[in-house]
Formats: structure tokens, sequence, C-alpha cells
């Protein structure tokens, strides 16, 4: 009698772990402050430096966002593929540390993802003319106008490698195997386009080898950027004036205009400034608030309270079975 009640508390146990181990399943793409954690372990790791001046009062200290639609873990695009996935201005990066022109974050990205955008996790939505058939006629905005202008991103950047002669910086190319792993990505305020599908404008830059500690080159190791006298950290390079407001045409000519893939979706009309701890040296000093807004639709993969649902309830019944049909084994 005692083994056959044993047994009973045994089946018990392990659906138990089983229900365990799907909630875990379930919430893999987050960790404990809702920042983005890979599904993979075959990664390359990505640095962004964010300006300050993309910092307002839709952002929050230690949030950056990073938003990609094709590969590994991709978010959702306007044309309904990925449904379900992470919506524009997508997941919460990791958070390295804050320096004198702005915050440096992190990603591990799976290797299988070719594009990426980096944003200050603002939604600025859409605008549109209020008459299309006059420029002069104003704009009505998705949400409003002040947070439309409050949403900065770069433009598409490849996240792959360079091939000889592709980047000036870099005229012999990147390995292929290695690509940006370890890189960090830094906005030229020179190089600055519209994205097709919003209209709102975006930045490009380049990629640098990243020392730690803010600093970063064009060389491999830090030794070789001191000994060449290029080691940019205290001034953001290539210049940019920090303290000003980037630049933002209001109506660009279609010369002007980029054509870039699906990387803005406004899935709702609230605000989506983000709630956080305040900044230090890790991640994990961060609320477990971090990657919550006022939004129904935080911009994280979302674990899905409907499926965490039907996995206990799931669970529960199982459990319930196991043990119902251990019982009348038992006492016939």
């Amino acid at each position: 009698m005692k083994k056959k009640i044993f047994s009973i508390i045994l089946a018990v146990a392990l659906v138990a772990s089983m229900m365990t181990v799907a909630m875990v399943s379930v919430s893999a793409n987050t960790d404990a402050n809702g920042r983005y954690v890979p599904s993979t372990t075959d990664t390359h790791k990505y640095y962004f430096y964010m300006p300050k001046n993309w910092e307002n009062s839709f952002t929050k200290d230690t949030i950056a966002g990073i938003y990609w639609w094709d590969g590994t873990d991709a978010g959702a695009s306007v044309d309904g593929s990925n449904e379900g996935a992470a919506q524009w201005p997508g997941v919460i990066a990791q958070y390295e540390g804050t320096y004198a022109e702005g915050s440096i974050y992190y990603i591990n990205c799976p290797t299988d993802v070719g594009q990426i955008v980096w944003n200050n996790y603002v939604n600025g939505g859409t605008r549109e003319l209020i008459n299309p058939d006059d420029e002069n006629s104003g704009y009505k905005y998705q949400l409003s106008e002040e947070q439309y202008f409050a949403a900065f991103q770069t433009c598409n950047i490849g996240s792959e490698y360079y091939d000889p002669g592709e980047s000036d910086l870099y005229p012999d190319g990147l390995d292929e195997e290695t690509g940006f792993d370890n890189m960090i990505f830094v906005c030229d305020v020179n190089k600055y386009s519209f994205n097709e599908l919003s209209g709102k404008g975006q930045y490009g830059g380049e990629w640098y080898y990243y020392y730690g500690d803010g600093k970063y080159g064009v060389q491999p190791t830090l030794e070789e950027a001191v000994a060449a006298g290029e080691v940019m950290d205290t001034a953001y390079q290539p210049p940019f004036d920090m303290d000003s407001t980037p630049i933002e045409p209001s109506n660009p000519s279609d010369d002007q205009k980029t054509t870039t893939a699906p990387t803005t979706t406004a899935a709702n009309t609230d605000s989506t400034k983000p709630t956080a701890g305040n900044p230090s040296g890790n991640a994990s000093s961060s609320t477990n608030d971090t990657a919550k807004n006022n939004s129904t639709d935080n911009g994280t993969i979302q674990t899905g309270d409907a499926s965490m649902a039907f996995i206990v309830l799931f669970s529960v019944v199982a459990a319930a079975g196991v043990a119902i049909f251990a019982r009348k084994r038992i006492f016939g």
C-alpha cells in the first residue's frame, strides 16, 4: 500500500515538474526584468551607443529597443507575418552603462538575423496629411505629434559582415564568420534618411570595435587603438551635437526617402512610455516592471496569459487524472 501511495506522489510530482518546464518555456524570451533573452545559443553580441538626445519625456533610463522582422525570434511585421511576436519598437536590450554622451546597450542576437533596427523604445505611431492632395494641409497623427517626434530609430542596419570595399572604415571587409560580433553601432548625424513606411527620420551610422567602458574604434584591440591614437570615448564619434534636437524635416521629398523593410507598426493608441528603475551597471537592478508601459502591448516578446492559463489548467487536470487512475488501481 505504501509503495502504491508513493507511486501516486511521484506521478503527481512528475506532472508538476512538466508544468514548471512548460511555464519556463513560454516565458523564455525575456528575463525577470523584461529584457530580451535569445531562444538560441547561436548568437552574436551587438552593442549600441544611444545618443542622449534620444531621451525625452517618453523614454526611461536604461531602456533601448531593438527590432528585427526576419530570423530567429523575429518581431511581428506590418504584413501580418510573425503574428503574436514582439511588435514595434521590438524587445528591450540589455543595459551596459551610461557615459558622457549617452548610454550603451547590447543584445545577444541570433546569427540568422540579417538586419536590425535600434530605437529609443518609443512607438511614435504614424501620421498622414489631412488632405492627401495638399502638402500644406497639415498632419493628423495616429498617437500624438509630441509622441511622433519623440520616437527615434536607426535605419535598417546590416548585422552580418562587410564585403571588401563595402565600408570605407574597413576596406578589406570583416570576417564573414564573426561579422560584427562584439562590435558597437554608433549613429552618424550626417547619415540621415526617411523611413518609407512611417515617414519618420532615421539615422545611419557605422560599426566599431568595442573595447568596453565606453571606448571604441576601428582597430580590433584597445592596444592597437591606443598606439594609433584613435580611441573614441569621452566624445561621441563621429562628431555629434548631443545637446541639440536631431534634425527632423517635416515633409521629405520623394528623392530623400529610402525604401526599407517593415520596421514600424502601431497596434494601439495608448502611450508606449516604459517604466524602469534608475540607471546602474547592470540590467538586473531595474525593477520587474522594466518592460511594462501604459499600453496593453509593451513591445516585448509576449508570454501569453491565455497560453499560460491553458498550461496550468491542463497540468492540473492531468495531475488529477493521474491521481484518480492510481487510486482506482489501489482500491479497485
